[in-house]
């Protein structure tokens, strides 16, 4: 007899599958504002977001030119973590910059 042959995926994209569906993705946006530098934004997509120099300039460059851009996409769990690292980062005076999550859709 032939056999019937039918791709289940592996374990790792069913997991990963699952993952999505139980635990949605968050996205972790930054803010613009009139007050931080583009070095200070820079250094915080790197350090945070672990970015690297040519990816948190156009981070950086995207919030100054739309008013906010999305730095990660991850689980909720993750984007909190995200959310507090970002906000403990100051710059003087001026604080933390302006950071968000929101569900991704």
């Amino acid at each position: 007899m032939g056999q019937i042959g039918f791709d289940i995926g592996t374990e790792q994209q069913i997991e990963e599958e699952v993952d999505q569906k139980i635990c949605p993705n968050w996205h972790v946006i930054i803010l613009n504002d009139d007050y931080h530098t583009y070095d200070f934004v820079i250094s915080v997509c790197m350090s945070i977001f672990r970015k690297n120099e040519q990816e948190a300039f156009l981070l950086a460059f995207q919030v100054d030119q739309l008013g906010q851009a999305i730095a990660e996409t991850c689980s909720k769990e993750r984007a909190e973590l995200y959310l507090e690292q970002v906000s403990s980062i100051k710059e003087g005076d001026l604080g933390a910059i302006g950071c968000a999550i929101e569900p991704a859709e």
